[in-house]
């Protein structure tokens, strides 16, 4: 019996760099002759920052776990908008899941278990990005009265070096480690100037409060700040390409892809690693600062900058280095194979277990 694999995925509005993932492996298996699709719990959602041409379908019993008054964790991944019907909508609707024994399901490690109870006689594959996700979804299956679904997965996959530590330690298992890809060609740096990028989606309030302090700075005070925010793709990669200096703010990552990327375009990256970011984000490949220590943060941007404009030698020869270590090891096409491989065990475990049915 031939699986085919859906891949359950919240209808969010925002750019999620884990849906990001998710999208990409839909198309890398579509592409191998897998028979994937995407599972939502709007009939007419479509993700508006993928460009996968993926098949999709509508399951009505995970649209009310999309809501937040339902599962509150979603409510900070969606925009008003969303409540106000405007989200982009596919101009043919997704037709209805209609079950089969060959179904296979892919869930995400923040939510697993509610969706896991949903598909109690199919197998499943857990996609393990988020490690602070993975760790309260895990809390809230062992205290259910039911069943706990975590033993369930067939396969799980995991895309950090935090993520697969904390499914050792969580679940007792050996994930696959696909890692992330990163297109060192779209970041090749362009004539870099003397301006920092940062993205205000995490950290909002210790964003805004180390920017406040740097505006405030005589000696830097005229150095262009540009948030990344609101940009399509093209013009977010451009940012990074022509920015000398980036300023990370990630917290509770599983990996954190934008500063390996700004990385990638030979920034200079400041700030903090959200811990899954420790990966690559060391003191030979940028200027780490402990998590909300803000006055640390503004002091090293205004160290940084100035030894640059005295002596930039130094720093052009780490950021140089930083962008070579980041391009060789996370090339896509390393990802990609990790992928397959990845998936040729699940394939065959499950084609297993089908046929015993």
């Amino acid at each position: 019996m031939i699986p085919k694999y859906y891949f359950a995925l919240p209808d969010l509005d925002k750019p999620v760099g884990g849906h990001n993932i998710q999208y990409k492996i839909i198309e890398t298996l579509l592409n191998a002759g897998y028979d994937v699709a995407s599972l939502h719990g709007a009939r007419h959602y479509r993700y508006p920052y993928s460009k996968t041409d993926a098949p999709g379908y509508f399951f009505p019993d995970i649209a009310k776990l999309h809501l937040p008054a339902t599962f509150q964790p979603l409510r900070k991944l969606r925009s008003e908008n969303l409540w106000k019907h405007q989200r982009p909508r596919l101009r043919n609707p997704h037709p209805a899941l209609e079950r089969s024994p060959r179904d296979v399901f892919v869930l995400p490690e923040f939510i697993y278990g509610e969706y896991a109870r949903l598909f109690l006689d199919a197998p499943l594959i857990l996609a393990a990005q988020d490690v602070f996700g993975l760790t309260r979804a895990y809390t809230r299956d062992m205290k259910t009265e039911a069943p706990v679904c975590h033993k369930r997965f067939t396969g799980i996959y995991t895309t950090s070096h935090a993520s697969t530590e904390a499914v050792r330690t969580l679940l007792g298992r050996e994930p696959h480690l696909i890692g992330l890809p990163i297109d060192g060609d779209a970041l090749s740096p362009l004539q870099k100037k003397l301006q920092i990028a940062y993205m205000p989606r995490k950290m909002k309030e210790e964003s805004d409060l180390v920017l406040t302090v740097l505006r405030a700075r005589s000696h830097i005070a005229n150095i262009p700040i540009i948030p990344i925010v609101g940009m399509s793709d093209e013009e977010r990669d451009r940012t990074l390409r022509e920015s000398l200096f980036f300023l990370s703010f990630s917290e509770r990552e599983g990996f954190g892809l934008p500063p390996a990327e700004a990385m990638a375009a030979e920034c200079i990256v400041i700030g903090y690693t959200g811990v899954g970011g420790n990966e690559y984000f060391t003191p030979e490949t940028g200027f780490p600062v402990q998590s909300n220590d803000v006055m640390k943060f503004v002091q090293t941007v205004e160290k940084v900058i100035q030894e640059y404009q005295d002596t930039p030698k130094r720093l052009d020869n780490l950021r140089r280095s930083a962008s070579a270590q980041i391009r060789r090891k996370y090339r896509p096409e390393i990802w990609q194979k990790a992928v397959l491989e990845a998936w040729s065990d699940f394939d065959r475990e499950i084609r297993c277990k089908l046929a015993l049915k």
